[in-house]
């Protein structure tokens, strides 16, 4: 899981740097589904997911104002 959420930030970062807005969307989208569903997994077994929640808020919003860009 936190090597899936790692190669995606990497994979952001690149595109950041080509100024490629369509595949940090892409990523991040990614990323924000693979951590949702780590959410939930975590609720399902009773553990605390505040942080991870507010992480996954975070990089939604940013995927909202990434699509604004496209």
């Amino acid at each position: 899981m936190a090597c899936e959420i790692c190669c995606g930030l990497d994979a952001i970062g690149k595109a950041v740097m080509d100024e490629d807005v369509e595949k940090e969307y892409e990523v991040l989208s990614i990323i924000s589904e693979t951590l949702l569903l780590f959410i939930e997994g975590l609720k399902k077994n009773g553990r605390k997911t505040d942080h991870l929640f507010k992480t996954y808020k975070g990089m939604m919003e940013t995927a909202v104002e990434l699509k604004d860009q496209l």
